[in-house]
């Protein structure tokens, strides 16, 4: 019998309740908060007797430094019951793992962890926002009066913030929706600026300009051109931010006069 046949069959072993809860706990992580949990399964009260079934089949073990916490023993032991579960559950339930972490509290302190549920669960839009957001948050975290391991944080949110973004990107590619790829290519940005990476954020707001011009969006254009003045500013290059801001006034112009006078541009 393989290594996996064993951990299916200790899997198996505490009953269907249990087996039920473990597989609703692989969803959240090799660690995972009780919290969470309750507010995902729908065990009610027999929640704690089916964790203290999987303790004493060696699954998972209670956190002993985080009350209310538990941790599987062994990787293969999440990764065995993980592969238990189809795509459209894993979807269902990761898409529930985030709405229960929205639920529970202010979703800034837990990013991270939101914007893994969103994007396992294919809440595309809800994914870029809460990028953004973690973005735009880790920004103005600052190394003065912080303790050590801030500097640490801001750097982990920006990197998942950018990889979630990236892999939003892709999907709405895929889906050929140019006016949201165009979208994410700015909230991209936010986050690349933020993490001193300007060449990077560069690249997305051309892409987000090229975008917008695409589906015939100018005010995203603008948004773009304005953008691009201002990270031109940021690296010191005066006469790139003055070129791109007086394209961006010249198309706000001409927004402005089609909108006064339609009939000249039917």
């Amino acid at each position: 019998m393989t290594l996996r046949a064993v951990i299916a069959a200790r899997i198996d072993r505490p009953g269907e309740g249990a087996r039920l809860v473990l597989q609703q706990a692989v969803v959240l992580g090799s660690v995972f908060d009780l919290a969470v949990l309750r507010a995902l399964t729908v065990q009610g009260t027999a929640l704690e007797a089916a964790l203290a079934r999987l303790e004493s089949a060696y699954a998972i073990s209670a956190d002993p430094h985080r009350s209310g916490w538990f941790t599987f023993r062994h990787p293969l032991v999440r990764e065995v019951a993980y592969q238990t579960l189809s795509l459209a559950q894993r979807r269902a339930l990761h898409a529930a793992a985030a709405a229960a972490l929205q639920q529970l509290g202010p979703p800034s302190e837990r990013l991270g962890e939101l914007l893994y549920h969103l994007e396992r669960g294919e809440q595309w839009g809800q994914a870029a926002a809460t990028a953004r957001r973690a973005a735009e948050a880790a920004r103005r975290l600052g190394p003065s009066g912080r303790p050590p391991w801030q500097p640490v944080r801001r750097l982990r949110d920006f990197t998942t913030s950018a990889v979630h973004l990236r892999r939003s990107a892709e999907r709405w590619e895929q889906l050929g929706d140019l006016a949201n790829l165009a979208g994410i290519c700015i909230n991209l940005r936010v986050v690349e600026q933020a993490a001193d990476d300007y060449p990077a954020a560069a690249v997305s707001l051309e892409r987000a300009r090229a975008l917008f011009e695409q589906v015939g969006d100018q005010r995203g254009v603008v948004r773009a051109l304005a953008r691009l003045g201002v990270l031109a500013g940021t690296r010191g290059d005066p006469q790139a931010r003055i070129q791109r801001l007086e394209q961006a006034l010249a198309l706000v112009e001409g927004i402005g006069a089609r909108e006064r006078h339609p009939e000249y541009y039917r």
